[in-house]
């Protein structure tokens, strides 16, 4: 059952609060034009409930059996067509590149523009010489969101762009010579004011550098000419949306799963991750830092032993790392496995021992022992030629990550690489 009020509710509810001798005469008289307020008012608050029962269904992690809009879900950007076209003279091709922005807008409360949201073309898109209908392009929206959604009530541009005019310009080939450089006349539209080329349809910047601009199209008449640079806006494009833009979501799935400590796995849809955000967190308990781990290593073939301290002089002789806050980048040294003394670790938390790899090493390997372990050092050692595993590395962020998920909050951890393990 939906928990929305309508606007025709509104207004028969306003009927029961007031005597019909009140109500009646703005209904009717003049056209009822009285009762354009309350209409209007009436279409705003109808407006306002639709967004709060969304909003409000929108942080549900799954349906339910009274549901009434759709639950949270990942973001997604929304998309839709739009047409463009131009003003005349249509002589040239013009020529519109993915990524090209366009800017949706309404009118706001006091008759000022308001920004909607930002969308840009999919593909790239060529108005034909002499079209004589409007083309049509996919378009996809910046941001994720809803924001987009909605269709014809709105009004839409090319992004705008400040215009230059500059006079004694030097046209050689399709390259324009002068002073002034702005990295904004790249994917700008030059126009001709004087010059040999002053009817030629407007083009396209294509490169821009200190002193000189690049213009797609035949080659143009060499000489000097007068240029003014603009947006597409300023060369007559114009352009509509086509039905509605749609299909833009908040990522409110997302939130609540981070919020369980859960993230979304790679391609995991919707429904997958709405099931598996569902169920109870596997952490704080031993195994289930033993599961966390193993989810990361095991599918790497990476060895490692997990093991829980009880008295510091029951470890020592294991092989492992001198300082549980080495530099994560460092070469590992090996040695003697210590820890301090009382403190966070005297009778409770664990050690995770892992073995090293050498995937994704760069550098030169010259050396065969690591260059701090007191042994003589190779001449390569002290220099970046040594370089590190840094793929292995990654995989090691990725261990940490998902034990700090895992483990129980003020429960002390160390972890550290090791040559081999049994």
């Amino acid at each position: 059952m939906s928990r929305k009020i309508t606007k025709e509710q509104l207004q028969i509810e306003w009927r029961r609060s007031f005597d019909t001798t009140y109500t009646e005469p703005i209904e009717t008289e003049d056209d009822g034009r009285g009762f354009d307020i309350i209409a209007g008012s009436s279409a705003i608050f109808a407006r306002v409930s639709e967004a709060i029962e969304k909003n409000t269904e929108g942080m549900y992690i799954d349906y339910h059996s009274i549901q009434t809009a759709p639950p949270a879900s990942g973001a997604v950007k929304a998309t839709g067509q739009i047409s463009i076209d131009r003003t005349p003279p249509k002589a040239g091709d013009i020529n519109l590149k993915a990524g090209d922005v366009l800017t949706i807008t309404h009118l706001g409360t006091r008759g000022e523009t308001v920004i909607v949201a930002e969308i840009e073309l999919v593909s790239d898109v060529t108005i034909p010489n002499g079209n004589t209908s409007p083309v049509t392009a996919n378009v996809r929206a910046l941001r994720y969101g809803d924001a987009p959604n909605g269709g014809p009530r709105r009004s839409i541009v090319f992004q705008e762009r400040n215009t230059y005019s500059f006079l004694g310009v030097t046209v050689s080939g399709n390259t324009l010579t002068l002073v002034d450089f702005n990295e904004g006349y790249l994917g700008a539209f030059v126009t001709f004011t004087t010059g040999s080329n002053a009817p030629t349809y407007p083009r396209r910047v294509t490169a821009a550098s200190t002193g000189s601009l690049t213009v797609d199209g035949p080659t143009l008449v060499s000489g000097t000419a007068s240029i003014t640079i603009g947006d597409a806006n300023s060369i007559g494009l114009t352009a509509d949306i086509i039905g509605e833009m749609s299909g833009g979501t908040h990522g409110t799935l997302d939130l609540l799963g981070d919020e369980r400590i859960k993230s979304r796995g790679v391609g995991e849809s919707d429904d997958s991750y709405r099931y598996s955000i569902q169920q109870l967190p596997d952490v704080v308990a031993p195994n289930a830092v033993f599961r966390a781990v193993s989810r990361v290593l095991k599918p790497l073939g990476i060895a490692f032993e997990i093991g829980e301290f009880r008295v510091i002089e029951d470890f020592i002789g294991f092989f492992s790392d001198l300082d549980p806050s080495d530099d994560p980048v460092a070469d590992f040294p090996t040695g003697t496995f210590r820890l301090p003394i009382g403190g966070p670790f005297k009778g409770r938390g664990f050690y995770i021992l892992i073995e090293r790899q050498n995937t994704g090493e760069i550098g030169r390997p010259s050396d065969t022992i690591p260059a701090t372990s007191g042994f003589t050092d190779n001449a390569s050692d002290l220099m970046f030629s040594d370089g590190y595993p840094v793929t292995f590395l990654g995989y090691i962020q990725s261990m940490i990550a998902a034990v700090e998920r895992a483990r129980m909050h003020g429960m002390p951890w160390v972890w550290s690489v090791v040559d081999s393990l049994p």
